[in-house]
């Protein structure tokens, strides 16, 4: 059985939801993702 996320349960419940989407990096530095965050 699969479960429902996060996501799936708030649009099923008629509520505004705002995703986002980071690229991958083009280093190994992780301040670089934090910047983006």
């Amino acid at each position: 059985m699969k479960t429902k996320g996060n996501l799936e349960r708030v649009l099923e419940a008629g509520e505004f939801a705002v995703t986002s989407e980071l690229g991958p990096p083009q280093s190994a530095d992780s301040q670089v993702i934090r910047r983006k965050a």
